[in-house]
């Protein structure tokens, strides 16, 4: 079993809580899905052998558009979501993840929390705003399955 804490759209802003530093320490791998370089950074030196990221378009950085990522023998897809226009619908981010033959894409550019599950083979969840919404998605990885639950700071 593994576990996994998704945050997106920090926007310059981490939680100083430390609640929410024990959470990161404890869990076995940390996502950050874009939008907030600073932190990513920071993720990166204090974590760096669990923490997985992808830039956003507020990073001013020009990297793929997603990564697939294998946790316990399931594939996820994670992106920032912007290349996949999530503002307007989920349609291109779902057509990838079906292309890809993932069953769960992390996305979040939009800042609101939000899980579609699109159809018995595909899930899309999107944490919000660590900063803006203060929430995050907290995974569960066992047995070939993926549990979520979107939790508010």
């Amino acid at each position: 079993m593994k576990t996994c804490i998704v945050i997106s759209d920090s926007h310059g802003l981490l939680p100083i809580d430390e609640d929410f530093w024990n959470v990161l320490d404890e869990s076995d791998y940390i996502i950050h899905l874009g939008d907030g370089i600073r932190e990513i950074q920071t993720l990166k030196e204090k974590y760096k052998d669990k923490f997985i990221y992808v830039y956003g378009n507020c990073d001013s950085f020009s990297q793929e558009p997603y990564k697939i990522i294998d946790i316990e023998g399931v594939k996820v897809l994670i992106t920032h979501g912007y290349k996949f226009s999530v503002k307007d619908d989920l349609f291109d981010l779902a057509f990838e993840c079906e292309y890809q033959n993932v069953h769960y894409g992390l996305y979040g550019h939009t800042h609101r929390p939000q899980i579609d599950e699109i159809n018995k083979n595909l899930v899309l969840i999107n944490p919000g705003s660590i900063t803006y919404t203060r929430t995050y998605c907290y995974l569960v990885i066992a047995n070939n399955n993926l549990t979520y639950k979107i939790v508010q700071k």
